[in-house]
């Protein structure tokens, strides 16, 4: 979807320099026209060599960790030029690689911008990537340095030399050791922060760092030492590796590069529609289903497959289901215990593993493919057991040795977990643990009741009071083999669609996909609304995933009452959907969410290639004033109170855990298989 979407990225007109050399780079940028602050030959942390932009002696350091084909790490790139531009001589931000498989040129582009900065040319290379048609092709970032006025040969030499392999890997490495998990990643002053993040969330970040050091400043604190103590104040468990390998420039333990995503690729990126805990114009906001609000006698449809991984007779009168992520806390705590349960009795209770990895931790998703792949041989359980044996926190060393230890065959595990065999089985757990509306990092099921707590206590209440009911059954004839189908058959699924289906009229609307598609997906959304704008990523990648079975239809609904500028946003859209520029418009201005103004309006239109004199034309005649009114007469008829509002084939969709890719996909797979 949207062929044009990943067009149009806004330009940065503030730019990062090299801290191995500055005065070139603010000579090219000001003869450019472009303001930059560049990093003196004294940064506050010389150990560790990167690409760095903003105060020469901070009081505030922002670890910036960018996946060149990610469209997240771009569109943070227009808020880090304002956030250095709001705090100049206070902040530094630092850019660290961090490619991702799923995107083919990450690599390639990590390496040439290394080469790049060789020659001292980062700024360029940083200022092409925001260029609307930025391509990463090799055969363009070649041409990005012969534009540059590089030496040529010398960047492809540098580029292709493993030594410049090694530096990213570098990166990676000092990524892992202080738990990022995806792109765009932040550390500020060593607080973690994940995803994209506005303008507003990082200056609110950096001025409550200011105000915690100027605190230590008037204690006594070295300047020069104040960014090491806010790190032992703001994480102190990554104080030791951010030492070792940010301030010192130690090599962290090597990881693989590039590193391995999760299957969407979009990460800790959830969209979280206004109406979820909003109140506005009086309206009180409508509350989506929660398992939290649930009885917790209420039994779910937990479906057990023949060939899942299972402890205890098959005919055990309790069923235990666990949805495991083994890095996550509840489960280490709680697993050895839990295996113990049906080896003790073996007649009474059931366990059956399902996966759930979650992207906040590393190495969750090569746990369960490594499992998968055990199981290929009949070994889940003996490699789990080992995997709960070893010490805590697991660690990939550990996890490479348990797999060696259990009697695996090593070409076919290595084959296996290659060709990434088990992932089809790990992504129907995901969307089952997303129907029965599971969040956190795990969840136990007991004869498909949800265990409120994952502790012993807890778990042994569910299993005392299910062993009754199912002894209440057995009495009453139910063999014991039918107990746990006939208690789940008719459970409980959270399905995230409401039965009433509305037709929507999208004879204007702006349209994307076959019209014979099998899905339709309309949105209702509103150009200054912070959540709407983050939809579009989640969209095109299940587009991608579902070539040709998708057509996405928006549809205007303009909350005036909070969004001053939406109304009048939406007649530009209206406009750039009559020349055909809907989509690169759409994405371009979502862009400039935090700081839409007529000014950004301008620049999404010129940036999406529109016409200047029809597009006038129309505002001056308020053409589309009616067409943006009707649409929004069609959600409010349809009970859209907030954007985004979502409808699949008509009926409204309504997640428990926000708008995404994860929460849509199953969704649109029931709807694909009605047709």
């Amino acid at each position: 979807m949207l062929a044009d979407a990943a067009r149009g990225e806004r330009t940065m007109d503030r730019v990062c320099t090299d801290r191995t050399s500055w005065l070139a780079p603010v000579l090219v940028l000001l003869l450019a026209g472009v303001a930059c602050r560049a990093a003196p030959s004294a940064p506050s942390t010389p150990a560790l060599e990167t690409p760095t932009f903003g105060a020469a002696s901070p009081q505030v350091e922002l670890l910036t960790f960018i996946d060149w084909e990610c469209p997240f790490s771009r569109q943070e790139g227009a808020a880090l030029r304002d956030l250095v531009a709001h705090f100049p001589t206070q902040l530094q931000v630092r850019v660290l690689y961090w490619p991702l498989d799923l995107h083919p040129h990450s690599l390639l582009a990590a390496r040439a911008a290394v080469a790049a900065s060789e020659q001292q040319a980062f700024p360029t290379f940083w200022q092409k990537w925001l260029q609307p048609d930025a391509s990463l092709s090799r055969e363009a970032l070649i041409t990005w340095a012969v534009e540059a006025g590089l030496d040529a040969k010398r960047f492809v030499r540098v580029m292709e030399d493993p030594r410049t392999q090694a530096r990213v890997a570098r990166d990676v490495a000092i990524g892992h050791a202080l738990n990022v998990t995806g792109t765009p990643s932040f550390l500020l002053n060593g607080k973690l922060l994940t995803g994209q993040q506005s303008l507003a969330a990082l200056a609110a970040g950096v001025q409550h760092e200011l105000d915690e050091t100027a605190i230590l400043q008037a204690a006594g604190a070295e300047k020069g030492r104040l960014i090491h103590a806010r790190v032992a104040q703001n994480t102190p468990e990554l104080l030791v590796n951010y030492d070792r390998y940010v301030e010192r420039g130690l090599l962290a333990p090597q990881q693989p590069v590039p590193v391995v995503t999760h299957r969407t690729g979009v990460v800790d990126a959830q969209i979280h529609p206004a109406a979820l805990d909003a109140s506005f114009g009086g309206q009180r906001a409508l509350m989506l289903p929660d398992q939290t609000t649930t009885s917790e006698a209420t039994v779910w449809r937990v479906v057990v497959r023949p060939d899942d991984p299972q402890m205890g007779k098959r005919d055990a009168p309790v069923t235990a289901v666990l949805f495991l992520d083994l890095f996550a806390q509840e489960t280490a705590l709680l697993l050895p215990w839990l295996l113990q349960l049906p080896i003790q009795h073996p007649e009474q209770i059931r366990l059956v593993i399902k996966h759930l990895p979650r992207p906040i931790h590393p190495l969750a998703r090569s746990a369960a493919e490594a499992l998968e792949a055990a199981r290929e041989q009949n070994l889940f359980l003996p490699l789990l057991q080992k995997l709960v044996d070893a010490p805590q926190p697991l660690t990939q060393a550990a996890l490479l040795s348990a797999s060696t230890q259990v009697g695996l065959d090593p070409a076919r595990f290595n084959s296996a977990l290659a060709a990434h065999s088990g992932g089809p089985r790990i992504e129907a757990d995901i969307d089952q643990a997303a129907a029965l509306g599971v969040r956190g990092f795990a969840a136990l099921y007991i004869n498909g009741v949800p265990v409120p707590q994952l502790s012993e206590s807890a778990v042994q209440t569910t299993l005392d009071a299910q062993a009754k009911v199912a002894a209440n059954l057995a009495r009453r004839g139910t063999a014991r083999a039918a107990i746990y189908e006939t208690l789940t058959e008719h459970g409980k699924l959270l399905d995230a669609l409401a039965p009433e289906a509305h037709l929507f009229d999208l004879n204007h609307a702006a349209v994307q996909g076959l019209p014979g598609a099998a899905v339709q997906i309309v949105v209702f959304g509103d150009f200054q609304c912070p959540f709407t704008a983050r939809i579009w990523p989640h969209l095109r990648k299940l587009d991608e995933e579902m070539p040709g079975r998708l057509k996405i239809a928006w549809l205007d609904f303009p909350q005036t009452a909070i969004h001053p500028l939406a109304e009048k946003a939406a007649e530009w859209g209206q406009e750039a959907r009559r020349q055909g520029k809907f989509w690169s418009f759409v994405e371009t201005l979502a862009r400039r969410v935090d700081l839409l103004d007529d000014r950004s309006l301008w620049q999404a239109a010129h940036e999406a290639g529109l016409k200047d004199r029809p597009l006038q034309q129309a505002l001056a005649k308020h053409q589309w004033t009616q067409a943006v009114q009707a649409e929004r007469a069609q959600g409010e008829q349809a009970g859209v109170r907030g954007t985004p509002t979502v409808f699949l084939d008509g009926h409204l969709f309504q997640p428990t855990n926000g708008i995404s890719a994860d929460t849509l996909r199953p969704a649109i797979r029931q709807l694909l298989g009605t047709h």
